[in-house]
């Protein structure tokens, strides 16, 4: 227990950081990438001191030996072999190495007994000899025992930000399978888990202690609880090991303390990293759950694992004597000069003229519902004990993407006609469905109608689709739909045929249909006015067209703050909306705002402002870059 506290602190991959500076990236101080791996094959053991003794220590009997293996806070435990001083394991275990030079495998072999297991002796082997070697195919000898030595193979695998060689890796460990009882790994995947923003509160309207579950395949990490906030920061690390990210996904759960009440979740196909430039995302993601502005920010790197092709079996030199001055010179860097030649100052680097946005920005699209009617509902309003049956009062129930949408309540009517419309603002991850759900409206407790599902790639694969749904786990009924995939075009002519077609629909809801959705990445600013006390502001940037705001998250302290966030908008008619764009101090003082009239946009090319823009009621000097896109 002593030993798990102190590891919990202060072994690899544990760190303590003490920010000194303003705009440090504490992500990658606490939680840095791993050096590489190690694949350990414990093969076998040989000439074990016999533990089991009979008649007193008179006649020499057997051990049942079995190895526990460490590297940081990383433990395995082999199966034990019954009775045998030359047991056979032929296991495989994979450890994430920290820090080289600096850790250390260390192989531990007792023999197994009811009460109290036997040390049977150790070895300890610098993993800095294994990276250097590439293989190391040894016998090693067990210390602080009489006999005994133990047969490992060690392999180097480094850590590739390509997936050029993810298929040849593969395919592999696809021919090693069937020698080992578990599969090899063909990545790691590491997990920097940050913070979320705005998580919904729970049934009793007080703020949730959230923490996160993530898993991949049959492993679930936990991450800490944060008591007490819908805005908790983890800055958690976790890493998996990844047999083939062509085909697996990660999947986030974000919970109330209680494990019960769900606050959010996401799912990513890792093939998505794949696509990603040096296999990693760093951005906010929406989470799915009721709350439109619920996020979560991560930084998620994938890294191929390779044995190198020229690495052939080594045999270790022996460790050095003497502990060494604890530094090494690959370890140690230096600040460049900030002077050229004869001490004249080198000229800053220009500032980026356009933003650099994450590829799947702007990939959206947008799914028009359009929920026409239902017949031949179950009349859930009897009268005279049954006997004399009456009527329901339906209402529907749409959920997609996290997102709920309720139509309005019909009275009496088993044949009901909405004619209502809406939108939402999708991605196109695999697996996402449409819930749709029937409800009779009572005094007390609403009752059921039906309920079915559509899958969002069936949609899309159709792009409009117009025809009845029968209800399930109920006698009867049926709901008529009209649903439209809506592609993206940034052509100007086909947005004013858009424009027309809206202008002469009419719904019940009276919903307006969109002409146009208006991508907007806010990456950074430049310039932004200090406090009033002469401090540095925490700036923050609301983003608001007509009655939707979408508010960043809120920078450390700087007067050229970055963000690196995208939102969007549905957009009615971009001939007569405006973008607001406010910025302030933790949501108090101002430091500066604009307008972005969308008509301007339209008589860009590509209908796209990717710029510096200028803000009123600030410095001369203070800008922001932005995009802003319509599509």
């Amino acid at each position: 227990m002593i030993m798990d506290a102190i590891a919990s602190h202060l072994v690899l991959p544990n760190r303590l950081t003490i920010p000194l500076v303003d705009d440090l990236h504490v992500a990658q101080l606490r939680s840095p990438l791993p050096r590489g791996v190690v694949r350990i094959h414990l093969l076998e053991a040989e000439d074990l001191t016999a533990k089991d003794t009979v008649i007193k220590g008179l006649i020499d009997g057997k051990s049942d030996p079995y190895a526990v293996l460490r590297v940081g806070t990383q433990i395995f435990t082999s199966h034990h072999v019954d009775s045998n001083l030359n047991p056979q394991w032929r296991e495989m275990y994979e450890v994430i190495v920290h820090e080289v030079p600096g850790q250390e495998l260390e192989v531990e072999v007792f023999d197994k007994d009811p009460d109290q297991d036997d040390f049977l002796g150790r070895a300890k082997i610098d993993l800095d000899i294994v990276k250097k070697a590439r293989i190391v195919d040894d016998w090693f000898n067990l210390r602080d025992v009489p006999s005994g030595s133990v047969h490992l193979r060690l392999e180097w695998l480094s850590l590739l930000s390509s997936a050029d060689r993810l298929s040849e890796v593969i395919q592999k460990n696809q021919n090693l399978t069937a020698k080992t009882a578990d599969p090899p790994s063909a990545a790691i995947l590491a997990v920097y888990l940050d913070q979320a923003y705005e998580l919904p509160m729970r049934k009793d309207n007080k703020d949730p202690s959230p923490m996160v579950q993530i898993s991949v395949q049959d492993t679930t990490k936990e991450s800490k609880t944060c008591y007490g906030t819908n805005n908790p920061v983890w800055e958690d690390a976790f890493t998996f090991f990844i047999q083939d990210p062509r085909k697996q996904d990660i999947d986030i759960q974000v919970k109330d303390d209680d494990r019960a009440f769900p606050l959010g979740s996401l799912t990513i196909p890792l093939s998505r990293l794949l696509e990603s430039h040096e296999l990693t995302l760093d951005q906010w993601f929406h989470l799915e759950n009721p709350s439109l502005a619920s996020r979560l920010y991560a930084k998620i790197v994938l890294r191929v694992l390779w044995l190198s092709d020229d690495a052939s079996p080594t045999t270790p030199s022996p460790p050095p004597s003497g502990s060494g001055s604890g530094l090494d010179q690959g370890e140690i860097t230096s600040n460049q000069n900030s002077t050229g030649p004869g001490g004249q100052t080198k000229p800053l680097p220009s500032r980026p003229q356009n933003t650099t946005p994450d590829p799947e920005f702007a990939t959206e699209g947008v799914l028009r519902i359009h929920l026409v009617e239902a017949q031949n509902l179950i009349a859930k309003d009897n009268f005279m004990g049954g006997m004399v049956k009456g009527k329901s009062d339906p209402y529907v129930k749409i959920r997609v993407a996290g997102i709920t949408f309720r139509s309005h309540t019909i009275k009496e009517n088993l044949n009901p006609v909405w004619n209502e419309l809406y939108e939402v603002i999708l991605t196109q991850l695999p697996g996402q469905e449409i819930q749709f759900e029937l409800f009779d409206k009572d005094i007390d407790q609403d009752d059921f109608l039906g309920r079915f599902k559509l899958n969002l790639r069936d949609i899309i694969s159709a792009q409009f689709i117009d025809t009845w749904y029968t209800l399930n786990d109920v006698k009867s009924g049926r709901v008529h739909l009209v649903m439209e995939w809506l592609p993206r075009v940034t052509d100007l002519p086909r947005l004013e045929q858009v424009l027309q077609y809206q202008s002469q629909q009419s719904y019940q809801n009276k919903v307006v249909p969109s002409a146009a959705v208006l991508f907007v990445y806010v990456e950074r600013a430049h310039g932004l006015p200090l406090k009033k006390n002469g401090k540095e502001p925490k700036a923050g940037v609301e983003i608001t067209l007509k009655n939707v705001s979408y508010k960043t998250k809120i920078c450390e302290r700087s007067t050229s703050p970055r963000w690196d966030e995208a939102c969007h908008f549905l957009v009615r008619d971009p001939r007569d909306e405006t973008l607001t764009v406010k910025l302030s101090h933790s949501w108090g003082q101002t430091l500066g705002s604009l307008t972005v009239l969308l008509r301007e946009v339209l008589s860009e090319p590509g209908l796209m402002l990717d710029k510096w823009f200028s803000l009123d009621g600030a410095l001369p000097e203070s800008q922001i870059l932005l995009r802003v896109t319509l599509k």
